[in-house]
């Protein structure tokens, strides 16, 4: 073989093999981007955790029992809608629950807990049932900043324990059921009717002194 020929044989075979050159590299580095964490774990047990961004290699990811997880650090939002919550009349409340939370802890926020959007999710309904059931509907109309902050509390002790801080909780939006909204409504305007009634019989009644003439 000439040795344009094997050059050409090499140039080629040297394209051929930066796929997997690529492909290699890639598996066997991490990259950590600005605001996430990367938690490496070997059949299952964590031995490292990276935060700071930038590229790093770790030629035992190439194994299969070396695993990866991404968790991000940013501030992050959930918005429960329509939770629902007997006031302290019995009466069926709706609300709007938004957070503002962000994960302090990743290790915490991967092994401590099962799924923490998931149990965030239960912790919510739990805290909005148990907290805003003392209150009548006018109160929890009215009262939305001080009880936003007292959930805020509530859920930030517990969501501490996996990893994950509340920074805000705010009421958006507080209604009631179609059906009790129409009863009241319904309840108002027979007042508003009396009311009219009565007022209509006062000065329409002949005065005392109309009477003895």
């Amino acid at each position: 073989m000439s040795d344009k020929a094997a050059l050409a044989l090499g140039f080629f075979l040297g394209i051929g093999l930066l796929p997997i050159f690529a492909l290699v590299f890639k598996r066997a580095s991490i990259a950590v981007e600005d605001g996430e964490s990367v938690l490496v774990t070997r059949f299952g047990k964590l031995v490292a955790t990276l935060t700071k961004p930038g590229l790093v290699l770790m030629p035992e990811r190439l194994f299969p029992w070396v695993d990866t997880h991404v968790v991000s650090l940013r501030r992050d939002f959930r918005h429960f809608q329509d939770v629902h919550v007997n006031d302290s009349r019995g009466t069926t409340v709706i609300v709007d629950l938004w957070l503002e939370v962000c994960v302090e802890d990743p290790v915490k926020a991967l092994f401590h807990v099962a799924d923490w959007n998931a149990s965030l999710q239960n912790l919510v309904s739990h805290a909005a049932t148990s907290i805003l059931g003392n209150r009548e509907f006018k109160e929890i109309l009215c009262d939305r900043t001080e009880l936003a902050t007292i959930l805020q509390r509530d859920i930030g002790q517990e969501t501490a324990r996996w990893g994950v801080k509340v920074e805000l909780v705010f009421i958006r939006n507080v209604s009631l059921l179609p059906e009790v909204s129409r009863q009241i409504f319904e309840t108002i305007a027979a007042r508003l009717e009396r009311a009219k009634a009565d007022i209509c019989l006062l000065y329409t009644s002949p005065s005392p002194r109309d009477r003895t003439r």
